[in-house]
C-alpha cells in the first residue's frame, strides 16, 4: 500500500492482487461512514483531544467502540474481554436501530442477550415479568407490532429455553454471528480489493478506480473535505487489516488464540462439572421429594386406616348397645307374655268368680294384650335395626 498526501487531497494505492471478497470494502466502507459520520467521530490519540472534531461539551462524553469490524468473529475475536465489548457495542447500535434489524431476527437476538445476561432458563425462577426492566428489543419493532410486553417476553422466552448450557460467551458469540450477516454490518453494494486499483480524494470528491482500466470510476461526493480524509483514513486501516488476516497469525496471535482455546477447555470442563453437580442436587431433590410423596401418602393411609377402624369400633359399639336393647326389649316381651298366659289361665280357672271380677280380669288381659303387641313391634324393629347395623358393618 502507498499512501500520498498534498493540500485537500489524498490517494490509496492498492498493489496487492488477492481473490478473497471481504465483507467490508473501502466503498462499503464509504457509504457506510457517509451516512454515519454525523453522529460518531473517533479521535486521534496522537493530538490533543480539545484541538480535534469533537463537540466542545463539559464534560467531554466517550464511547469505546470497535473501529473496524472483523470478518468473521468466530475467527477474529479471540478474547473474552474483546468478545463482550464488541457484543455490547453492536447490541446497543441494534436496539437504537443504528443498524437495521428484522422482527424475526431481534426476537432471536435478543434470546441470545438473556442468555449471556441471565445464564439457563428456569420456569421457577424466571417467572412471568422477569424480563421486563431488560431493553431487547428496537422500539420500532414493538411499535410495528399489535403485541403487548408479555406477548413479546413469551416469544422471547420460547427461544431462551433453547439455549440451555449453552455459555454466557457463546451466547454473545452466536448474537454476533447472526448480527454479522445483517445489511448494516455488511453491505451488499461494494468491491473486492482485488478488483481496487486506488482510492483518493481530491477536495470534496472521492474517487475509486478499479483495476479494469474499461470500467468507470466510482465517484462521490462529501459534503466537506475532512470527512473524505476520514474515510480514506479508514479505508486505509480496513485494507491493513484485509491483509494482515491473509497472513499467517504472528506469535503473539498464535499464543493468544492457544491462550483462549486452553481457557474455552477449561471453562467448559467447568460447566461441565457445574452441569453434572447441579443433575446430581437435582436427582437427589426429585428422590427427596418422591420420599416425601410417599411419607405423605402413607401419612393418609394411615389416617384414613385409623380413621376406618374408629368408624368400626363406634359401629361395633352401636350394634352391642342395639343387641343390648334387643334382648332387654325380648326378655321384657317374654315377661310380659307369661303374666298374659298366667292371666289367661286365671280367667279359664275362674267361671264361678263374680261378673264384676271377671269383667275387670278380662280388661286387664285385654289391657295386657295390647301391651303384649306393642312390646312385640318394638322388638321386631330394634330385631330390623340390628340386621342393618350387621350389614352395614
Amino acid at each position: 500500500v502507498s499512501h500520498e498526501s498534498g493540500p485537500g487531497q489524498s490517494s490509496l494505492d492498492v498493489k496487492s492482487r488477492v481473490s478473497a471478497n471481504p465483507q467490508l470494502t473501502p466503498a462499503n466502507v464509504a457509504l457506510r461512514i457517509y451516512r454515519k459520520l454525523r453522529k460518531t467521530k473517533s479521535v486521534d490519540e496522537d493530538d490533543l483531544v480539545m484541538s480535534q472534531d469533537v463537540k466542545k461539551e463539559n464534560p467531554l462524553q466517550f464511547k469505546f467502540r470497535a473501529k473496524f469490524y472483523p470478518e468473521d468473529v468466530a475467527e477474529e475475536i479471540i478474547q473474552d474481554i474483546t468478545l463482550r465489548l464488541f457484543y455490547l457495542q453492536v447490541k446497543n447500535a441494534i436496539l437504537s436501530d443504528e443498524i437495521y434489524c428484522p422482527p424475526e431476527t431481534s426476537v432471536l437476538l435478543a434470546s441470545y442477550a438473556v442468555q449471556a445476561r441471565h445464564g439457563d432458563y428456569n420456569k421457577g425462577t424466571h417467572t412471568a415479568g422477569f424480563l421486563a426492566n431488560d431493553r431487547l428489543l428496537p422500539q420500532r419493532v414493538m411499535d410495528q407490532h399489535k403485541m403487548s410486553r408479555e406477548e413479546w417476553e413469551q416469544s422471547i422466552t420460547t427461544w431462551w429455553n433453547e439455549h440451555k448450557g449453552m455459555l454466557r460467551e457463546d451466547a454473545m458469540m452466536e448474537y454476533l454471528k447472526i448480527a454479522q450477516d445483517l445489511e448494516m454490518l455488511t453491505p451488499k453494494i461494494g468491491f473486492p480489493w482485488s478488483e481496487i486499483r486506488n482510492i483518493s480524494f481530491n477536495d470534496r470528491k472521492f474517487i475509486i478506480k478499479p483495476i479494469d482500466k474499461k470500467a468507470p470510476d466510482f465517484v462521490f461526493f462529501a459534503p466537506r473535505v475532512r470527512i473524505n480524509k476520514r474515510i480514506l483514513a479508514l479505508c486505509m486501516g480496513n485494507h491493513e487489516l484485509y491483509m494482515r488476516r491473509r497472513k499467517p497469525d504472528t506469535i503473539d496471535v498464535q499464543q493468544m488464540k492457544a491462550q483462549a482455546r486452553e481457557e474455552k477447555v477449561a471453562k467448559q470442563q467447568q460447566r461441565e462439572k457445574l452441569q453434572l453437580e447441579i443433575a446430581a442436587r437435582e436427582r437427589a431433590e426429585k428422590k427427596q421429594q418422591e420420599y416425601e410423596e410417599r411419607l405423605r401418602t402413607m401419612a393418609e393411609e394411615m389416617e384414613k386406616r385409623q380413621q376406618d377402624l374408629n368408624n368400626a369400633q363406634d359401629m361395633i359399639r352401636r350394634l352391642e348397645e342395639q343387641l343390648r336393647q334387643l334382648q332387654a326389649a325380648k326378655e321384657d316381651l317374654e315377661a310380659r307374655q307369661n303374666e298374659l298366659q298366667a292371666m289367661m289361665e286365671r280367667l279359664e280357672e275362674s267361671k264361678n268368680m263374680e261378673a264384676v271380677e271377671r269383667a275387670k280380669l278380662e280388661e286387664e288381659i285385654l289391657a295386657k294384650q295390647d301391651e303384649v303387641t306393642r312390646i312385640q313391634t318394638v322388638v321386631n324393629e330394634k330385631d330390623e335395626q340390628t340386621r342393618k347395623l350387621q350389614v352395614s358393618s
